[in-house]
This record gives structure tokens, C-alpha cells and sequence, in this order.
């Protein structure tokens, strides 16, 4: 089975995002980097009141959580910002593109833009159906986001779900 969809430069930012926000070791970046933001920011401000220590620990305490806070709030603006200038970089003004997808028993097969990528369904790490999406996780590349704009219908929509699924649990060891 086949599903083609048009997408757009908003729509590599988007897939980009959920990617990284599937990827355990960036999940742990973004927690490492979180942490040391605060031990920074609450190692300065307990110096700026060392004359008077518990209250200087306890602001410091207060600030450092205030701006773990706002970094977990700017952080989502600041990713979209920083992937689009990645993305312009890489595709410059061109912001129209082709996506195919094509489900086989032995693959998930996506072709766009001179490139084709086939993904054995044993690598697929799991499928998330979304309002909007078909998001396709894979073990090596990040896989695929398949936008509902790829279906004429929603029962064409579910019948693709259906089949990745049970390509998806067919690649899975049997337990017995």
C-alpha cells in the first residue's frame, strides 16, 4: 500500500521535533542541560548573597527553580527557531516537496527529494497515531510523520494504520 503527500519546510520542523522528542538520548540532553542551568544559576545568585547564607540558599533555591521553569517554556520556540534555520539551510527557499510512502511486508519504504529509504519493519520502534498523523518510529533514522493529507478518505486512513500494525507485529519474535 502507498500514501503520497505534499509537505512543506513547517512540516520538517514539525517531524524533526517529534524525532527528538522520541529520542531517549536527547530527552537526557535536554534533562542534563536543564540540571546544570540551575546549579549555575543557583551557584551565582547563592554568591551574590554569601553575607547572608540561608537566605542567599533559599533565593538561590527559588531562582534556580524560576528558571528551569522558563527554559522548559522558551525551550519549544527556541527548538522550532533553531531546526527552521537548519532546515532553510538545507533546502533554501525551496519549500515544496513530495513524500511517498509505501508499506511491504518485509519494509516500510519512504522516497522524497533524490532520496529512498527502506526500513526493515524489525527496526520499526513503534507506531503513534495521532489526530493528524501517522508517526513511524524507527530504531536508526527517526522514520517517518505520514500527514492525514495522504489519505482520500479515513477509512483509507485506518486500512494504512491496520496494515502498518500488523506488518509492524508480524517483525516481532514470537513467544512461546
Amino acid at each position: 500500500m502507498r500514501a503520497q503527500f505534499n509537505h512543506d519546510q513547517e512540516d520538517i520542523v514539525d517531524a524533526s521535533k517529534r524525532f527528538l522528542a522520541h529520542s531517549k538520548a536527547a530527552r537526557t540532553l535536554r534533562r542534563q542541560d536543564r540540571i546544570w542551568f540551575a546549579i549555575i544559576v543557583g551557584a551565582a545568585v547563592f554568591a551574590f548573597f554569601l553575607r547572608s547564607p540561608w537566605a542567599g540558599l533559599f533565593i538561590a533555591l527559588v531562582v534556580a527553580i524560576l528558571f528551569v521553569v522558563l527554559a522548559g517554556i522558551f525551550y519549544e520556540s527556541s527548538l522550532k527557531n533553531r531546526l527552521r534555520k537548519i532546515v532553510r539551510e538545507s533546502h533554501g527557499d525551496k519549500n515544496a516537496f513530495v513524500c511517498e510512502v509505501e508499506l511491504t511486508p518485509e519494509s516500510l519504504v519512504t522516497r522524497g527529494d533524490n532520496t529512498r529509504t527502506v526500513t526493515e519493519w524489525k527496526d520499526v520502534e513503534e507506531i503513534v497515531v495521532t489526530n493528524d498523523t501517522i508517526d513511524i518510529f524507527a530504531t536508526h533514522h527517526g522514520g517517518v510523520i505520514v500527514r492525514n493529507r495522504a489519505f482520500k478518505s479515513e477509512s483509507e486512513r485506518q486500512q494504512f494504520i491496520d496494515l502498518a500494525r500488523s506488518y509492524f507485529e508480524a517483525s516481532r519474535p514470537s513467544e512461546s
